[in-house]
């Protein structure tokens, strides 16, 4: 083995200290994307997502989201 060859591979303490630091990487970039898609997830479904209840806001009055009138009306059932 030539000295230009045995510069290039680390030793164990360096082997180490970089596969530590790619790991920190993966796990900050997948913990960014998941906070990514939960953001965008709420964006999405907007004021909807807090709602729990099962009944959606039509004008001034509460109506149940699965009222047969409405359903057949938006053509949803």
């Amino acid at each position: 083995m030539s000295a230009a060859m045995s510069a290039q591979i680390p030793s164990g303490e360096e082997w180490l200290r970089r596969r530590k630091a790619r790991s920190l990487g993966i796990a900050l970039g997948l913990g960014a994307l998941v906070v990514i898609f939960y953001v965008a997830t709420l964006v999405r479904l907007g004021p909807n997502a807090i709602k729990k209840d099962g009944f959606s806001d039509v004008g001034k009055k509460t109506i149940p989201v699965n009222d047969p009138a409405i359903c057949k009306k938006a053509g949803t059932c």
